[in-house]
């Protein structure tokens, strides 16, 4: 395979000039002639990579840049061009750009590794080196076990790897703890357990006072006043349409003292109204016990659509939506359609799920 790659470097020196500040790092790549690349970018952690300035051009199987920025960041590199010609790809990795470290990227076998002489990555590194070796050879281990208790075992296994990973965070506060902090707030997923006890991590250890004049506090901040629904936390109120169109409050549909469970669909998504119609066997059976359930739709342009799927399906519970992501209760919610809430008595967020049978188990704890 020839070594040369002449990818296109787009306005560099205009990248690093409106990055310009007072953290310096050298970057230097190395590519193996059996990687096959289309186009490699560099952008920070969370930015769209099509909006990269940084294009490196590999020239013999290398490539070099300088990147200075205000503050310490965190940087990926990812192959862009096989996004625009597949969908995906796994050849990317991130690196935080610390002053006067150098990086060394080495593109090899379908990966890329990182190497840096920053402080900060080094701290990183060894977390990860800890992770591997305690976990990884005990997730190996699962692969030969019965499927009967291998379900169980992950999960077991799991919980445990989330309490080390947490309580190493707690003892070893970091700057990459605050990136991962908030792209987990920025990028929320519902079923995302960690994020509330990393958020209780940063507030209750006062982390707003590591690199206290970073950027990343604010958006840490701003998005855990937003509205967030985390496991763990209290459910936040916030505004919605009823069938008619008219502005109701979540908290008007959610018993209090009592069980609630939230169904997320929307008529769109014909497998989330499936799941939806699958619910109601549910409701029969738990809302004789004292449980609550509320529909939440995520719609567009009218109610028109779910008027009509709420009426022909026959859901027993009432409905509430968002219009067109007006109140962006869904972003919030962590999804774009389906999704299952169970909230307990006192407003808190036990557990989430996609199977009501994953919730089952808390939910009956609940009406004991």
């Amino acid at each position: 395979m020839k070594k040369s790659f002449y990818i296109l470097l787009v306005i560099l020196s205009a990248a690093i000039s409106a990055t310009a500040g007072n953290i310096k790092c050298t970057i230097n790549g190395t590519v193996s002639d059996t990687t096959d690349i289309c186009e490699l970018v560099i952008c920070i952690y969370d930015e769209d990579p099509q909006n990269a300035l940084i294009r490196p051009t590999i020239t013999d199987g290398k490539f070099s840049c300088d990147i200075s920025v205000a503050e310490i960041d965190k940087y990926k590199i990812i192959d862009f061009g096989k996004i625009m010609q597949q969908g995906h790809t796994t050849l990317w990795n991130e690196f935080l750009i610390e002053d006067g470290a150098i990086i060394d990227l080495s593109i090899e076998n379908g990966k890329i590794s990182v190497k840096s002489t920053g402080a900060e990555h080094l701290n990183s590194e060894k977390m990860r080196r800890m992770e591997s070796e305690l976990f990884e050879p005990r997730f190996a281990e699962l692969e030969d076990m019965p499927d009967s208790i291998q379900a169980s075992a992950y999960e077991k296994l799991n919980d445990e790897y989330q309490k080390w990973q947490l309580d190493y965070y707690a003892a070893n506060p970091s700057i990459d703890f605050l990136f991962v902090l908030s792209s987990k707030l920025s990028s929320f997923h519902f079923t995302d357990s960690e994020v509330k006890p990393m958020l209780d991590i940063y507030n209750q250890n006062n982390l707003s006072t590591l690199y206290p004049q970073h950027s990343v506090h604010k958006k840490i901040y701003d998005l855990a006043q937003s509205g967030i629904q985390m496991i763990g936390s209290q459910y936040n109120d916030y505004p919605a349409f009823d069938l008619d169109g008219n502005i109701v409050k979540a908290s008007d549909y959610i018993k209090a003292g009592a069980p609630t469970v939230i169904i997320m669909w929307a008529t769109w998504c014909a497998p989330c109204r499936r799941e939806a119609l699958d619910m109601i066997p549910v409701y029969q059976h738990y809302a004789a016990k004292g449980v609550n359930f509320l529909g939440l739709a995520h719609e567009f342009k009218s109610t028109d659509a779910i008027k009509t799927a709420t009426d022909r399906d026959k859901h027993p519970w009432p409905t509430i939506l968002d219009l067109d992501d007006k109140y962006s209760i869904f972003k919030n919610h962590g999804t774009s359609s389906s999704g299952i809430y169970l909230i307990d008595g006192s407003g808190k967020i036990v557990t989430t799920a996609y199977d009501f049978n994953d919730i089952k188990p808390e939910l009956d704890k609940l009406i004991l």
